[in-house]
C-alpha cells in the first residue's frame, strides 16, 4: 500500500499496525472524550496522498515563523505550531485548548500561548500532539482554505511573520495553489514573481 510517513491514524483501542516505539505519540482531539487525558495513542501510519500534492510538500517544505517558544507555520489548509517544551514532559502537564477563533498551550501550569488566531479554524479537525516527550505540535485546519488566505501571524497582533519571511509563506501557498490546478507539473522548485499576493493571479 502506497503510504506517507507523515500522516497520523488515532485509536483509543488497537492501533493500527505494529509500528516501532520510536514512532509513538499521544494525539488529542478537541471534543474527544479523552481529549485532555493521555491514553489516546496515536502512530505514525501510513497513509495514501495525491501523487502531485505529496510530491510538492515534500520538495518544497513549509516556511516557519520563529517564536520564542518554538515556530509556526502555514499551507493552503493548515496551520502547524510547534512548541518546545522541557523533556520528559507528559500529556498530564499539559492543558491544550482549541477553539475556532482562540488557541492556548499551558505547560507546567504556565501559560506559553494564548490569544486570539489569526483567522478561525474548523475544531473538530485540529488536533495536537506530544512528541518524544520534547515538543508539542498542534495542527490547526483553517476554515478559509484559499491561497489568499495566507496569515500574516499566529495570532492577533502577535508572532507576526517578519517582511521577509511573509513574502516567503505568500509565493508558498501561491505555488501550492498551482500545483493543485495543475497535478501534471511540478511546482516544488519553481520560483516566482509579479503579482503573487493573495494568492496570485486568478486565470
Amino acid at each position: 500500500m502506497d503510504t506517507d510517513e507523515n500522516s497520523w491514524c488515532a485509536s483509543n483501542r488497537d492501533p493500527i499496525g505494529a509500528p516501532s516505539s520510536d514512532l509513538q505519540s499521544e494525539v488529542h482531539y478537541p471534543h474527544s472524550a479523552n481529549a485532555w487525558e493521555p491514553g489516546l495513542t496515536v502512530y505514525r501510519t501510513k497513509k495514501k496522498k495525491e501523487k502531485n500534492m505529496s510530491h510538492f510538500d515534500e520538495r518544497s517544505g513549509v516556511v516557519y515563523c520563529r517564536t520564542p517558544w518554538g515556530q509556526w507555520g502555514q499551507t493552503m489548509e493548515e496551520v502547524t505550531v510547534e512548541v518546545q517544551v522541557p523533556e520528559g514532559t507528559k500529556t498530564r502537564d499539559l492543558r491544550c485548548d482549541i477553539k475556532p477563533r482562540s488557541i492556548s498551550i499551558i505547560v507546567n501550569k504556565e501559560d506559553v500561548v494564548r490569544g486570539y488566531l489569526f483567522g478561525t479554524v474548523l475544531v473538530d479537525e485540529c488536533v495536537w500532539t506530544l512528541e518524544d516527550k520534547k515538543l508539542v505540535r498542534m495542527v490547526l485546519v483553517k476554515s478559509d482554505r484559499s491561497a489568499g488566505s495566507c496569515w500574516r501571524s499566529l495570532l492577533v497582533d502577535k508572532y507576526e511573520a517578519d517582511p521577509w519571511v511573509l513574502d516567503q509563506m505568500e509565493k508558498k501557498l501561491t505555488l501550492e495553489r498551482f500545483q493543485r490546478e495543475n497535478p501534471g507539473f511540478d511546482f516544488s522548485g519553481a520560483e516566482i514573481s509579479g503579482n503573487y499576493k493573495g494568492g496570485g493571479p486568478q486565470f
